[in-house]
């Protein structure tokens, strides 16, 4: 019977790690916290402090290799089939996207202070109802996102 066979993925997960219900506290933290809204840097701040917490007391990391996954991502030692699957992450890869949420701000920041898309909005103001409005952003995100293209395409 195929449910009664042990997953063997889970049993190279429980090889390498600790996985006892307490390592879902980071996330539970998270949802809890996003449900009495809390500020979101509250709760990710707590989140990852519960989560570092963890990986030392738990899964037995040093500080050192803690901080040194949080920089340049987990990577497994040992070659594994969880290695594909868990590699990664860290603030360097989130470098890019980082910076896109900046500029995006910036962006947003200096059209804002220069009114320059006040005519877009002054049009919205006039549309009366719910569908019109719609209908406008969606027609607005169709043409940002003709301009916006992330990946290199024959279409871009």
């Amino acid at each position: 019977h195929a449910a009664l066979r042990p997953i063997p993925m889970m049993a190279d997960m429980a090889h390498f790690f600790d996985l006892s219900p307490v390592v879902l506290l980071p996330a539970g933290i998270i949802l809890v916290l996003a449900l009495l809204r809390v500020n979101v840097k509250v709760a990710m701040a707590a989140s990852i402090g519960i989560g570092m917490t963890i990986a030392y007391h738990y899964q037995h990391y040093s500080l050192l290799k803690i901080i040194q996954f949080s920089v340049v991502g987990y990577q497994l030692e040992p070659a594994t089939p969880l290695q594909a699957i868990l590699l990664g992450g860290g603030l360097l890869a989130m470098g890019k996207a980082t910076l896109v949420v900046f500029l995006s701000t910036a962006f947003a920041g200096i059209f804002s202070g220069s009114q320059a898309l006040a005519f877009v909005d002054a049009r919205l103001g006039q549309m009366a109802t719910q569908r019109a409005r719609s209908r406008a952003t969606i027609l607005v995100a169709i043409l940002a996102n003709l301009f916006g293209c992330s990946k290199p395409s024959p279409s871009c």
